[in-house]
């Protein structure tokens, strides 16, 4: 919760540099002259006399209402100097400011009311802050509906006045939880076209549902029932619905973690269309992750997500060849998947032709190829291939 500063300095910086006007310090109080009035406030309170303070704000309090009363509002709030704390004075002071058309009362007004426990009071006064654009009034309404604050938690009232805070300039977290919640926000009626369509057994509107339950989006977090309509999905050939079932098998984290299933489902992923799952189910059989090691199985499914355009795949086909691990090694298969992946803006591609060439050890040797596939590497971000096309330069005119 935003809080109003309570030291002298900040309380003079926020009520008599720019918000109350700046005369001359020799200045008599009078109803003809309220400027004098705070001119006069401002020296007392300059020299630690809060309560001449107090006296000269009075009268532009008493006929002018905002900010001057919520100077006085603070000061009784905070006991400053020779002035005790006095709550119900406080309170009184504050409200006349809020009423009166000072925004910033009208959050301290709220603050007061929030730790009181008075809900509807906190939101009405916030509420008329921050129809006022003040910031604060804004964010703590906000946070009242985010955080669920004594009142039912609102994520489209959270994201309205986040929005609203965070183009009245908020520098805490406005813009950011704006952004989060606006990915966050689902209609009830989106929810349930999602399980109609589930029900009619739409492999898409089962994920989506999934992705909702996994997110936490539209209704209440619920990872056992994102799965299930994965799984759902998987089942009515929803390729997206097989391969993130088969992830949290994989990882384990919200269910029992269970690698056999993971592997099936990678491969249904894969032979349903999602490239990736032919990858993720030949690194199982590679690295014998849960399952006995089968490198040629491996290569056959790497070849599976190659002929899908799955670029890790090609490249993990281009090593195979590369290094002989499954027969005699063969140079210019490795070189022709790396280059296909190279082509096609892989950047581990684009690396392992360079040190293929680089290397020399199942093709020809050639410099001056290793460097123009560092330099391709490099354009795709790879720093390290900068470096090494740099090197491969200096020893070439050497």
């Amino acid at each position: 919760m935003k809080t109003t500063n309570k030291t002298m300095k900040a309380l003079k910086k926020i009520f008599f540099v720019g918000i109350l006007p700046i005369v001359t310090l020799h200045a008599t109080c009078s109803k003809e002259n309220l400027s004098g009035c705070v001119a006069d406030a401002k020296k007392a309170y300059n020299q630690g006399k809060y309560k001449k303070a107090i006296d000269f704000l009075a009268l532009p309090c008493q006929l002018k209402k905002g900010a001057p009363c919520g100077l006085i509002g603070a000061i009784y709030r905070d006991g400053i100097g020779d002035v005790p704390k006095d709550k119900a004075k406080a309170l009184s002071y504050i409200t006349m400011a809020c009423e009166g058309g000072y925004p910033k009362s009208c959050m301290d007004l709220g603050i007061f009311y929030q730790a009181e426990g008075k809900v509807d009071s906190a939101i009405k006064s916030y509420t008329k802050g921050c129809q006022k654009n003040d910031v604060g009034s804004c964010y703590n309404l906000a946070s009242m509906y985010y955080f669920g604050a004594g009142i039912p938690k609102s994520p489209e009232k959270a994201k309205n006045f986040y929005k609203k805070a965070c183009e009245l300039g908020d520098k805490n977290q406005a813009c950011e939880r704006y952004e989060r919640l606006s990915g966050m926000v689902v209609k009830k009626s989106e929810v349930e076209k999602f399980a109609q369509g589930c029900k009619e057994k739409d492999g898409m509107a089962c994920h989506n549902l999934g992705t909702y339950f996994y997110n936490g989006k539209g209704v209440k977090q619920d990872y056992k029932k994102a799965l299930q309509f994965d799984e759902f999905a998987c089942a009515y050939e929803y390729a997206m619905g097989c391969k993130n079932a088969a992830l949290e098998y994989y990882y384990g984290k919200h269910v029992k973690k269970d690698i056999k299933m993971a592997l099936s489902l990678f491969i249904r992923a894969g032979a349903l269309g999602e490239k990736s799952g032919f990858f993720n189910a030949g690194n199982i059989y590679q690295y014998g992750k849960g399952v006995q090691k089968d490198l040629k199985l491996a290569k056959e499914l790497y070849m599976g997500g190659c002929i899908h355009e799955d670029m890790p795949s090609c490249v993990k086909l281009g090593y195979f060849f590369e290094k002989g691990l499954t027969e005699k090694a063969d140079g210019d298969k490795a070189a022709w998947f790396y280059n296909e992946a190279c082509k096609r803006k892989e950047k581990k591609g684009c690396i392992n032709m360079a040190f293929l060439y680089y290397e020399g050890k199942v093709v020809e040797q050639d410099p001056l190829k290793a460097k123009i596939y560092f330099e391709k590497a490099c354009s795709l971000g790879d720093e390290a291939s900068c470096k090494n096309s740099k090197a491969i330069k200096v020893l070439k005119n050497k």
